[in-house]
This record gives C-alpha cells, sequence and structure tokens, in this order.
C-alpha cells in the first residue's frame, strides 16, 4: 500500500469564515469537516484509479476506496486498496504490484 501522507488543513486570514463557522452547531462543524474530507478523499481516489494498471479484471482499479473515520474528536480520511477477505473486489495482489515480488 502506499506511503501515508499526514496533510493537515490551517486556515488564516478567514476571520470571518472562522466566526461563522464557530456559530454553527457543533453537529454542523462535524458535517461540515465531514464533507470538505470526504472531497479531499475524492481527488486521490480519483487520481489512484487513474494510475492503476489496467489488467482484464480491473480488479484492482474497483478495489481503490476512500474512508472517514473519527477518534479524539479528529475526523481522518484514508484511501487505499480494499484488499481484505469478503470484498467486492477483493485485489489482494495489490502490495506485489506498487513493490514487485524481488526481495
Amino acid at each position: 500500500m502506499a506511503q501515508d501522507v499526514d496533510l493537515r488543513l490551517s486556515l488564516t486570514g478567514f476571520k470571518k469564515l472562522e466566526k461563522r463557522f464557530k456559530s454553527l452547531s457543533e453537529k454542523r462543524q462535524v458535517n461540515a469537516l465531514r464533507r470538505a474530507v470526504r472531497k479531499g478523499n475524492k481527488v486521490f481516489r480519483t487520481a489512484g484509479k487513474m494510475n492503476a494498471p489496467l489488467g482484464d479484471s480491473k480488479r484492482l482499479k474497483k478495489s481503490i476506496k476512500s474512508k472517514l473515520s473519527k477518534k479524539f474528536g479528529v475526523i481522518t480520511g484514508t484511501t487505499g486498496v480494499d484488499a481484505g477477505r469478503g470484498s467486492k473486489h477483493d485485489a489482494w495482489y495489490a502490495n506485489f504490484v506498487e513493490w514487485g515480488t524481488k526481495t
């Protein structure tokens, strides 16, 4: 799987926007942040699908997925290959494609 990228977003100079954001209820703040992370993930997912090699089944391309999680009040998004048992498009060979098979 690709290396982890720690991406942090910080807005400066947007006092009105920050004030407006803080005036929203906590639920609406979380929803807005979730939407923003999802849109950011979409960029990575689209790039991954464009760069994935096309085999006969296009299984690797179809297995690139994005996920959101919230731990300790922090919303994070990850994009990667869904390569486990029971997944619809199991691309178990994804690591071989990316890293090769020679040690």
